[in-house]
């Protein structure tokens, strides 16, 4: 019996000059492919955030304007350095995220604010109502709004004054009476003149309260307003109050 295949003897690669350039080809196809799959997945793993930095990223956007230390609270409070290190991934490495951090009172208390980045990252929308003023300032404004409206009162943000230019921080619209706050972290040198726009050059005000973060520094205000003699007669309506008054109705 004779094998119906015919034998066909082995040849050297060098003797086959197109089987080698087609294997060539062959080989270089997938060492293409494997690294551009490497590299995809170095690309994903960059994009990637920590988990703790993305916890904390996504509790701010779920709870607009909570301080960092409230936001940690409901994440299950992670170590010191564990924060740590989620802060500097957001605000350094990656830049989805900027932090203030002011004394208030006896403490410090730290802020966050995503940027336009951060919120792209998580593919939320930033906030619509944007106050005056750095981080701090814009959560304090945002923490008396959020009193207002939790003891029943329409409450606004840069609302301006009837009949004038000056906007106020906060107003609590309560019984058709226009209840004004001026926020105070750092310094303001135009106070006076917002008190001459709410009082004198309007009559829809019917109290300002200016709220300072410490006591001391509210002390300041009130030599300065006191010695404005042409507001004495609306100095019953001025009030002066600290933040951590709200900050403690919102967070008992």
């Amino acid at each position: 019996m004779f094998d119906s295949h015919r034998f066909i003897p082995s040849r050297k690669l060098s003797e086959l000059p197109l089987f080698r350039e087609a294997l060539r080809e062959l080989w270089e196809q997938y060492v293409r492919k494997n690294l551009d799959k490497g590299r995809g997945k170095k690309a994903k793993e960059a994009e990637k955030l920590s988990e703790p930095a993305h916890r904390l990223l996504t509790a701010w956007c779920n709870h607009h304007y909570w301080p960092v230390a409230r936001l940690w609270d409901g994440l299950g409070g992670p170590s010191a350095s564990v924060q740590q290190d989620a802060r500097k991934e957001l605000e350094m490495d990656r830049k989805l995220a900027e932090f203030e951090e002011v004394r208030i009172g006896k403490r410090n208390m730290l802020f966050l604010m995503p940027t336009e980045a951060g919120f792209a990252h998580l593919k939320a929308d930033s906030p619509k109502r944007k106050g005056r003023g750095k981080i701090a300032h814009t959560h304090f404004c945002e923490f008396i709004r959020m009193v207002g409206e939790k003891r029943g009162h329409k409450a606004m943000i840069e609302w301006n004054v009837p009949g004038t230019h000056h906007p106020v921080d906060v107003v609590w619209l309560v019984d058709g009476k226009a209840h004004c706050f001026e926020v105070i972290v750092e310094s303001k040198n135009n106070l006076v003149s917002h008190l001459e726009a709410c009082f004198i050059h309007s009559t829809d005000v019917a109290t300002v309260t200016v709220v300072t973060i410490q006591k001391k520094l509210a002390a300041k205000y009130v030599e300065r307003v006191d010695l404005a003699v042409h507001l004495l007669p609306f100095r019953p309506r001025i009030h002066f109050d600290t933040v951590s008054t709200f900050i403690g109705e919102l967070w008992p």
